[in-house]
């Protein structure tokens, strides 16, 4: 099977080749500023494209700003509207409020955090509400950027 992205001119396409496009890869990713388990975590990279979502659910209360490493490093780690999108929902267990709106940010080439909309603010231990990881509070998010 010839590797996505290494197709030329002339290559004999396989049913094996086509059915490992959009082939979803388990992922998880390291945290800074919280601890988390992460649930149905994965991506798939089509040449530089990569999808990438998940569900993270806390096991401790953010310190600080919340990161997640990302699969693939990104090739334009600074927001650009136009070169990748995502979603974010948030969840306070507690009350069972949801805080949808929100933006996944690069921090770096191999990190994201989730911020607020509404108030353009990283989440953190206030933000976009008190998190109580002992409640069960959770994060869901999906995103596309181009890899590096």
């Amino acid at each position: 099977m010839t590797a996505l992205g290494d197709f030329s001119a002339g290559d004999v396409l396989t049913a094996a080749d086509l059915n490992a496009i959009g082939t979803w890869t388990s992922y998880t990713p390291t945290t800074t500023n919280f601890t988390a388990t992460f649930n149905d975590t994965e991506y798939l990279q089509i040449n530089d494209w990569v999808h990438f979502r998940g569900a993270v659910g806390l096991t401790s209360n953010p310190t600080a700003g919340m990161y997640i490493s990302v699969p693939v490093a990104a090739s334009e780690p600074t927001f650009n509207w136009t070169r990748y999108s995502s979603t974010v929902g948030a969840h306070d267990a507690s009350t069972g409020t949801w805080y949808p709106g929100n933006y996944v940010s690069f921090s770096d080439a191999n990190t994201i955090t989730f911020a607020n909309a509404a108030i353009t603010s990283q989440f953190n231990a206030t933000v976009p509400f008190t998190w109580t990881a002992a409640d069960g509070d959770f994060i869901q998010f999906s995103m596309i950027y181009r890899a590096a």
